[in-house]
């Protein structure tokens, strides 16, 4: 391992960014303690791989009476340009807490043109989040992260409950991440998506949330120091680690080809 690789993956330790990989993790605690019979139900779950990963979580939590449970289910999976997670819990008399995060990340190279460009990268997200037996602003929305080249954007969708009694919300949309970049030298792309939730299942009133997220790389517009579209560029993918300091990296294969019109010849407007 170089020390390039070294330093980025201390930087990103630090901002909690997971490096040439997918990740998922999630965990379920409750004040009540956790079934013990049923097979194949936990309290976390995670994994990790450069290739496509994913988990499945089936929690649940007993008390002394039959009047005190609560429990419910995650997943998760994430691939280079894909993450997805899904979260359901409740119950009654006792307090749940969960959580999920799914990430990708990989280091990319962008060819094309020489010195100082942009590189806008294209996403589409898909949210929804649902409260029964408590009012619609108890719910949850997921949370996005993107980095790109050594900047970090946050998004929370807004996901309006209209009527304010509605129950449930979804949300499809584009989302763009623009970021200045130098032609062939590496930098770290990833994302990830997020949602917890920590709340009292009242009695005899069967309270619920559930929330799910997606975030999907649709492709890339790259424009050089002009503000002019290079619709002959490309991004490589590494499909390992950073090189050594010095080196000028193309990567090995994975060409993604990037969506940019050559009618187009001014800054898009969207960010």
């Amino acid at each position: 391992m170089g020390r390039a690789f070294l330093l980025l993956s201390i930087a990103a330790a630090s901002l909690n960014i997971p490096l040439a990989a997918g990740t998922v993790t999630m965990q379920a605690s409750s004040n009540l303690p956790p079934f013990i019979s049923p097979p194949n139900w936990g309290t976390s779950c995670s994994r990790s791989d450069p290739g496509p990963v994913s988990c499945f979580l089936q929690f649940g939590f007993d008390g002394p009476t039959s009047r005190q449970s609560v429990g419910g289910n995650a997943s998760a999976t994430a691939d280079f340009g894909y993450i997805a997670g899904f979260l359901v819990g409740g119950g009654t008399n006792a307090y749940l807490s969960a959580s999920y995060d799914s990430s990708f990340a990989d280091y990319v190279t962008v060819l094309g043109g020489t010195g100082q460009g942009t590189l806008i990268t294209h996403y589409q997200l898909a949210s929804s989040d649902e409260a029964n037996g408590v009012m619609p602003s108890f719910a949850v929305p997921p949370s996005y992260s993107f980095f790109q080249a050594g900047f970090i954007r946050q998004y929370t969708p807004n996901l309006q409950h209209m009527p304010s009694d509605n129950p449930d919300a979804s949300l499809t949309e584009n989302f763009d991440v623009s970021t200045p970049v130098t032609f062939g030298q590496l930098l770290l792309l990833g994302a990830s998506t997020s949602t917890q939730f920590s709340f009292y299942a009242e009695s005899g009133r069967g309270s619920s949330l559930f929330t799910s997220a997606s975030a999907k790389l649709t492709g890339y517009t790259v424009l050089d120091s002009d503000g002019t579209i290079l619709s002959a560029s490309s991004v490589q993918r590494s499909f390992s680690d950073a090189p050594e300091p010095g080196t000028l990296w193309v990567g090995i294969g994975g060409t993604l080809i990037l969506l940019g019109s050559k009618r187009r010849r001014q800054k898009p407007a969207r960010r």
